[in-house]
């Protein structure tokens, strides 16, 4: 198995804690179970929160972090969809580039002994 996770493989989340002068936890914010492209997205929001936040509590520290952890349930559901859509939409392309080329050959030997075409019907099967 793979180790290396990209960031389409993981859920996000984003966290403002809000602490007092003595390190005691005021108020707490958080989202969790996002797609990075939901993630970046509302990052204005984010950051716009916890500065409201430190507008209500100017004398306190505001803390914001974020990260990711390996999906589960739904959200790892939607990501095998969204990777097997995606698997698809490219074989489709590739078979329509592939039968345009077919469609426009014009040399004096067959189409199924080009090389180029034999590497894309190789990557098509696979």
């Amino acid at each position: 198995m793979n180790t290396f996770q990209s960031a389409l493989d993981v859920v996000h989340f984003y966290n403002i804690k809000v602490y007092d002068n003595k390190r005691n936890l005021v108020e707490y914010k958080e989202w969790n179970n996002m797609l990075w492209a939901v993630r970046i997205k509302w990052d204005w929001y984010f950051k716009y929160y916890s500065a409201l936040l430190q507008v209500k509590y100017p004398k306190y520290k505001v803390e914001s972090s974020w990260g990711n952890y390996a999906a589960k349930g739904n959200a790892l559901e939607t990501i095998l969809k969204n990777k097997i859509i995606a698997k698809k939409r490219k074989i489709t392309e590739y078979s329509n580039k592939l039968d345009n080329y077919v469609k426009n050959w014009n040399s004096l030997f067959d189409v199924t002994e080009d090389v180029p075409y034999l590497k894309a019907v190789k990557k098509i099967e696979s």
